[in-house]
């Protein structure tokens, strides 16, 4: 068959070869390439330079010579590392989280002062980075053999800390970390926001386990006031009483869900600065200490979503969802809020809270409290499923 001057194939093949001109190349493709192993024997790999990270003097010397912009490729097994200092729009690729290993080294060098040490680091009083993407590894800070832990001093033991405008974790793993002053972040990517939020930070299918002392395991902070948009999702903290899930400040347009936090301090704290279009969906949140979801700061947070979600407090915690003073403007819905607690309810709202709580199972043993909040009250049921009575003038 034929279409004016050539045949249906050849305009077939015509407009294909255009649609390829303008499709999204990814562009690492631009990005010089480096592949690392950890094993001296896998050096020699055909086809490919392959550089020998096998010792700790090695891999370090390898990280430290790389320049910004590059895609860093790690090998299976155990890099050890006195800490590698993360430059520019690096991309560093591992080859799973159960294969590759980044860890410090006994008694590692401090990093910025004589109270801190890093996996993977870089800091904001640098200056912010454009992009940093670090994917399919496990970060461990080797906490035993780290006398800065052992001694009993304030201090920390960082997995990661970035300063970025912009940032992909995927598929990473977090050991040892540890915090013993009043405040730790220990798997962190610290953004310099935008008003519109359009700087962005990506946290996908990541874990901090069993992490030790006052910390939110896994974070993204806005540093300058303003917003940055996002997720954390398909993440995982365990086993750590002083410490919270997931937090830390700026969130526009965010997104945290289908994460999973067992035995910690509270799952998620809403803290530092101003929070807008935040949905805390589908996660399941077992045996917290003290909160399941706590708003814990002065800021105003505004369409705030809590959905879907499974929160289970142990017997001595002290709430479910608590808003204390916040201005805030939510939605809690269709959600299960299990209170073990004898003395303490499932929901505390403060009198700045406004919005709609409706379709959830609160199982609890003392009555919650709306302390004045502007609430609508819809089709909440206990554990038996009988109709939780009105406890606000606007329910119905």
């Amino acid at each position: 068959m034929k279409l004016g001057n050539c045949t249906l194939f050849q305009s077939a093949l015509v407009l294909f070869l255009a649609g390829s001109s303008t499709a999204a190349r990814d562009p690492s493709q631009d990005l010089p390439h480096v592949w690392i192993t950890a094993r001296r024997e896998d050096a020699a790999d055909a086809g490919r330079k392959v550089l020998d990270g096998s010792t700790q003097e090695k891999f370090d010397g390898i990280m430290d010579s790389i320049r910004p912009n590059a895609v860093i490729h790690l090998g299976p097994g155990v890099f050890v590392t006195n800490g590698v200092h993360l430059k520019n729009n690096w991309r560093i690729l591992g080859s799973g989280k159960d294969k590759t290993i980044i860890r410090l080294a006994n008694n590692a060098p401090t990093v910025d002062n004589p109270s801190a040490a890093a996996v993977l680091y870089n800091f904001d009083w640098e200056g912010f980075y454009h992009y940093i993407e670090i994917s399919d590894l496990t970060l461990d800070c080797n906490r035993n053999n780290q006398a800065l832990c052992s001694r009993g001093r304030p201090g920390v033991l960082n997995a990661l800390t970035t300063a970025t405008r912009n940032a992909k974790i995927t598929r990473v793993r977090a050991l040892g970390t540890w915090a013993n002053f009043g405040e730790g972040f220990p798997f962190s990517v610290l953004s310099s926001g935008t008003k519109d939020g359009s700087n962005r930070v990506e946290i996908d299918s990541c874990e901090n386990l069993n992490p030790m002392g006052p910390v939110t395991a896994i974070a993204a902070f806005d540093q300058t006031g303003t917003r940055i948009s996002g997720f954390i999702r398909n993440c995982t903290v365990t086993n750590d009483p002083a410490g919270v899930g997931f937090g830390a400040g700026g969130w526009k347009n965010f997104e945290v869900s289908h994460n999973r936090t067992r035995n910690l301090g509270a799952a998620i704290v809403i803290d530092s600065h101003d929070y807008e279009n935040v949905r805390i969906q589908h996660n399941e949140f077992r045996r917290n200490i003290s909160y399941g979801l706590l708003y814990n700061g002065s800021g105003k947070y505004q369409d705030i979503v809590v959905e879907n979600n499974f929160i289970e407090m142990a017997e001595s915690a002290r709430g479910g969802v608590m808003t204390n003073e916040a201005t805030v403007s939510t939605q809690i819905r269709k959600n299960t809020i299990i209170q073990k607690s004898p003395t303490v309810s499932a929901l505390s709202l403060g009198q700045k809270t406004k919005g709609i709580v409706s379709d959830n199972i609160i199982s609890e043993k003392v009555r919650s409290h709306l302390n004045g909040a502007d609430i609508v009250l819809r089709r909440n049921r206990d554990a038996d499923g009988r109709v939780i009575a009105a406890l606000s003038r606007h329910a119905n």
